[in-house]
């Protein structure tokens, strides 16, 4: 596990957090188990966890942990955005967003997210947890533990103000209907002070972490005219130190119809309201009406269904 391998019963592990891959050495289901992007496996409560990190393993690999135990885990205000990699396709049931392993009955998760738009697999076990785009997970409530910035992801405060979490708190922060393989609005991205990022020249970066694209594709960035499937790349750096760097490739898509609509407007916060009209700060289960408040005064709305069942 990122943080911890195997709990001890009664264990309690809160505000932490990992960015590091976490890989198991094993080269089989029955070597390579229980790898966690915060905990391996154990008889432990987390609270206020994240997990940024890609995880790798063949059997019950997971987001936040790899095996919950029957009874005794519990996750509460936790999320990740790293990939999940199960190298075994036959045990894939096994493997999540947040945790692995099958047996999973009386084991609580209490608002457990993942970043829909960073990772590139969905499992059978996410059906306990919620899929968001990472403007909802940078602008998510989860209890005075947490810090949140413009365009980042939520930190743990006492380590808010520390360089290295604020470089990787830093997000892409795409349109909530984009992804990294089709891109078609401009967005935006994190930047704390000490980040800095670069673009391509297809893109341009425009004042508080604004991306521009390309006119052809729907953005207000330099006059061009090529098709779609176009790739642009980003680069974040800590303080310009390549030793803290990491790099993003996306593909441009033309947009179609009034997908354009909002799509280089700073957002300020977004509110979910429920069928019954209640206004939340984060989405819950069925249907939400999600309305997002850009800092210009104007405001969107659009239904998201957010289903048990994937």
């Amino acid at each position: 596990g990122g943080v911890c391998g195997n709990s001890a019963s009664g264990a309690i592990i809160k505000e932490s957090g990992n960015a590091g891959e976490v890989w198991s050495l094993g080269t089989s289901a029955s070597t390579a188990y229980n790898v966690g992007g915060v905990m391996g496996t154990g008889k432990a409560t987390l609270t206020n966890v994240f997990n940024h990190g890609l995880v790798y393993g063949y059997k019950q690999v997971g987001g936040i942990i790899g095996l919950p135990v029957k009874y005794y885990t519990e996750v509460t205000n936790a999320y990740n955005t790293g990939n999940v990699d199960c190298a075994s396709t036959a045990d894939s049931a096994s493997c999540g967003n947040i945790y692995g392993g099958k047996d999973i009955a009386s084991t609580v998760y209490t608002n457990v997210y993942y970043d829909r738009q960073t990772v590139t697999s969905v499992y059978a076990n996410d059906a306990d947890s919620m899929a968001l785009p990472t403007v909802a997970i940078t602008t998510l409530d989860l209890d005075s533990t947490w810090t949140k910035r413009s365009n980042c992801y939520p930190v743990m405060s006492v380590l808010a103000d520390t360089a290295v979490v604020k470089f990787y708190s830093a997000a892409l922060v795409l349109d909530s209907l984009d992804t990294r393989s089709q891109v078609s609005k401009g967005f935006y991205v994190g930047v704390p002070e000490g980040v800095t990022w670069t673009v391509s020249s297809n893109l341009l970066l425009g004042n508080e972490g604004q991306v521009l694209l390309p006119n052809a594709y729907g953005g207000n960035g330099v006059l061009r005219d090529p098709p779609g499937g176009e790739t642009a790349t980003l680069k974040v750096s800590l303080d310009s130190n390549d030793a803290f760097s990491r790099e993003y490739e996306i593909t441009l898509m033309q947009p179609s119809g009034t997908e354009q609509i909002d799509a280089e407007k700073e957002i300020d916060h977004v509110d979910y309201i429920t069928v019954n009209g209640m206004v939340l700060s984060q989405p819950t289960m069925g249907v939400n009406i999600v309305r997002t408040y850009y800092k210009d005064g104007t405001t969107s709305t659009q239904k998201v269904l957010i289903s048990p069942k994937r």
